[in-house]
């Protein structure tokens, strides 16, 4: 199959035309994601009240979006480790701790959302949530 024929069943974008990149044969066989498949399907619809993806019907806060700017000026722009920042994880400790439970920041990983952080509990250790889509490009079997 060439890469025109894996493009017919693209879905157009927003300008109505398909990505002017050409997607390699693995790539235009990795299903969609099931949030997009639903978000698609409730998007036309006055009867939906949208809880997902982390969409809020509020702005940011000034505060956090101050901060936000001040640490990206400090050099905050790299990614973190795998089980969040160190300082982040010390006051997540610290703050459930306040609750009868000690806990240390070795114990506390943070994720960027609830999926990784119920996924690394059912498995014991976390995963990126398109790990299995992306998986489908690679010959491998995912049990």
């Amino acid at each position: 199959m060439d890469t025109l024929t894996a493009m017919k069943g693209v879905a157009l974008g927003k300008t109505g035309t398909k990505p002017a990149v050409a997607l390699s044969k693995r790539a235009g066989l990795m299903p969609r994601s099931a949030i997009r498949e639903i978000m698609s399907l409730a998007a036309g619809r006055s009867d939906v009240i949208h809880l997902e993806v982390g969409e809020p019907d509020f702005g940011t806060p000034s505060a956090i979006i101050e901060q936000a700017f001040a640490a990206v000026r400090q050099g905050a722009t790299r990614y973190s480790g795998n089980a969040g920042r160190p300082s982040l994880r010390a006051t997540i400790a610290q703050h459930a701790s306040r609750y009868g439970v000690p806990v240390t920041p070795e114990r506390v990983i943070v994720t960027v959302g609830a999926i990784g952080a119920l996924f690394g509990i059912v498995i014991g250790f976390p995963l990126f949530e398109r790990t299995p889509t992306l998986c489908a490009l690679l010959p491998t079997q995912i049990l």
